[in-house]
């Protein structure tokens, strides 16, 4: 998947141009960028208050800040739901 793919609503950092998703472990989303670098993108999945995985590193540090000004100041970021989505359909059921 490509951030030309998503246009405005691809939801990394610049520099973060393209990627892979994965399904692993049940229903860890994994996103790998282009030099390799795997990341957890289902961060926000909890199980009682932690990581659903400590394998891989948080996604949260190459997600970029929401586009919604007053929203980015609360530090939220941009929208993953749907590559979560996306991802969620390579998962097994």
């Amino acid at each position: 998947m490509t951030e030309a793919e998503y246009g405005e609503d691809w939801p990394f950092v610049a520099g973060v141009d393209e990627g892979t998703l994965s399904c692993e472990r049940g229903s860890d989303i994994i996103f790998e960028t282009e030099d390799g670098t795997r990341y957890l993108l289902n961060y926000n999945d909890r199980i009682d208050g932690e990581p659903q995985s400590d394998s891989y590193p948080s996604a949260e540090e190459i997600v970029a800040p929401n586009r919604i000004p007053s929203w980015a100041a609360q530090g939220l970021k941009a929208a993953t739901g749907p590559l979560i989505d996306r991802a969620l359909k390579l998962c097994p059921n």
